[in-house]
């Protein structure tokens, strides 16, 4: 799904203008085409949007974000909010006089999309997740709208080749579990010479493969104590990292977006 400038995208924004997302109200707002000139970080962007990173941060941080309403629509809009449109003119918040999108998705998954961008010297594509909101980002039971995510900027952009031939590997009869795990690292960018990462992906491998054992098998897990202990181990070494860089880190604090995620869970504190 290749974002065209020439091609109109039906939505609830006005095509030509430019909205910047404000983080305060949580949402695009009007502004203007230099919306991110002033941001802290590099700045990235196209005739049709604009971001701002700040590198500097230990997480990197989206300083600015803006588009043209023309690309908000080719991203955001779902095919529920077009039929509304036509048959009612749109979903209404009277209470804040707006039209409000409903989620995009499917069935809580997100979609990919990318588009070129430059540095001023350099190309590079911006890739967003759109995705409708988890149950903790609501900010009320109605609430449904489009979230965005934005990964990081990068020279190649997404490819899911790999990705999807994980997939089809795992749908095999006999799936061979070393291509799976290599499919798995290419598609998540996987660098063994970080120890951290390699720990995570470790614990996202084998959670994988008892995942599939338990699909094949209607509802086994793997025989023995091998599978658990080899689970122990990768979430020891987990633990251990997040300690060292907060001493008042738990397993819970492990969020979905981590390859460690088969790590969470509550801790029960043994001096309490």
């Amino acid at each position: 799904d290749n974002y065209s400038s020439v091609s109109v995208y039906a939505g609830y924004f006005d095509q030509d203008v430019w909205y910047k997302y404000d983080e305060t109200d949580g949402q695009f707002e009007e502004s203007a085409a230099t919306a991110c000139d002033n941001a802290t970080g590099t700045k990235y962007s196209s005739s049709e949007v604009c971001i701002t990173i700040d590198i500097s941060q230990d997480s990197d941080e989206v300083t600015a974000f803006a588009a043209k309403g023309n690309f908000l629509n080719w991203a955001t809009v779902s095919k529920l909010d077009i039929q509304k449109k036509i048959l009612t003119g749109g979903k209404y918040d009277p209470e804040n006089n707006r039209l409000v999108m409903e989620s995009r998705g499917c069935i809580g998954s997100r979609f990919v999309k990318q588009v070129a961008v430059t540095d001023s010297t350099s190309s590079f594509y911006l890739t967003l997740g759109v995705r409708p909101p988890e149950d903790t980002e609501k900010v009320g039971a109605s609430d449904n709208t489009t979230r965005i995510e934005i990964f990081d900027v990068t020279d190649t952009g997404f490819n899911n080749t790999a990705c999807q031939d994980a997939i089809a590997e795992l749908q095999e009869d006999s799936p061979n579990q070393g291509q799976i795990k290599k499919d798995i690292e290419d598609c998540m960018g996987y660098s063994p010479s970080d120890q951290g990462l390699a720990d995570k992906m470790s614990a996202f491998n084998h959670s994988i493969h008892n995942c599939w054992y338990y699909a094949k098998q209607s509802g086994t897990w793997p025989p023995g104590e091998g599978p658990v202990q080899t689970a122990k181990n990768d979430c020891e070494k987990i633990y251990e990292a997040m300690h060292k860089e907060d001493a008042n880190a738990t397993p819970g604090d492990i969020t979905t977006d981590d390859m460690g995620y088969v790590c969470y869970g509550v801790y029960d504190d043994p001096d309490t």
